[in-house]
């Protein structure tokens, strides 16, 4: 029971809070694993967007002002997901991407290379 509370809880988190957390269980317990190896060595990461929410027009904004592409080509990038928003971003500067989109609601993944 109190792990399935735990895996309750850990669900609920954004990304940013769960990579936070796989940062601290690693370093708390001494242990890496071999893909967490590697993406922290390349520090490069794509933002995959999941979901855009329910203010998908403030997602679809937000989109064309940080990509600098029209509203055609944004509105395009909200359709049909998951789609990848941001390719080979560094690690520090995807957290901030994310944490944007997150205030507005979307769901995204951070996938490191």
């Amino acid at each position: 029971m109190k792990i399935k509370k735990i895996f309750e809880s850990i669900v609920k988190l954004n990304t940013l809070e769960i990579f936070e957390l796989s940062k601290m269980i690693e370093k708390k317990f001494s242990v890496v694993s071999k893909t967490t190896e590697n993406k922290v060595k390349k520090n490069i990461c794509n933002i995959i967007l999941e979901s855009s929410g329910i203010n998908k027009i403030s997602i679809i904004r937000l989109i064309k002002e940080m990509k600098n592409i029209g509203l055609k080509e944004s509105k395009n990038l909200t359709d049909n997901l998951p789609k990848v928003l941001f390719e080979n971003i560094t690690l520090d500067k995807s957290k901030e991407i994310i944490s944007k989109f997150e205030d507005l609601g979307a769901k995204l993944k951070l996938e490191c290379l």
